[in-house]
């Protein structure tokens, strides 16, 4: 990480530790006090999955996703690793790049935010969602069935076999 520090003014930063948990289906929301997140100011947080936290399993399709929803004179980056100073995969948020991103849930964000004009706004917002995937199945006629090709859902014709005559 290009930025490391500890949140010297917890109020500063929207919250009243620097080390958050997101449960699973709701978002979270954090807001930076104007009076006191001034030019020159870092914030620092980590974000992980509540499962992560408490040593549980991570359900399969789970994701961890931050959005910016409010960036002026703010410069915030975002890493992944185990620790700050094993952080990698560094990704910058701001007016010019992503304002949406998203990581596996099994990780722990690393968020840094920088303070680089003298009225800086900030907020951030965090999730932790699973993707549930939907199955189509197809209309079929009364002469066919569901089966399963290539996984996937299609009416196959059924055989009927030829009368028997005695």
């Amino acid at each position: 990480m290009k930025f490391y520090t500890c949140p010297y003014e917890p109020r500063a930063c929207g919250s009243s530790t620097s080390k958050l948990v997101a449960e699973m289906g709701k978002l979270y929301t954090l807001q930076a006090n104007t009076n006191l997140y001034v030019q020159n100011s870092i914030c620092y947080w980590t974000i992980r999955s509540f499962n992560t936290a408490n040593g549980q399993a991570i359900p399969s399709n789970t994701f961890l996703e931050i959005k910016a929803v409010k960036l002026q004179g703010v410069s915030i980056y975002v890493s992944t690793g185990t620790s700050p100073s094993l952080a990698k995969n560094e990704t910058t948020m701001g007016t010019f790049s992503s304002n949406v991103l998203t990581y596996r849930a099994d990780q722990t964000l690393f968020v840094v935010g920088i303070a680089i004009d003298a009225n800086p706004l900030l907020s951030f917002s965090y999730r932790f969602y699973q993707v549930v995937p939907t199955i189509t199945v197809p209309n079929c006629t009364e002469f066919q069935n569901i089966e399963v090709v290539n996984n996937s859902y299609v009416c196959v014709n059924m055989t009927i076999p030829p009368p028997i005559i005695i």
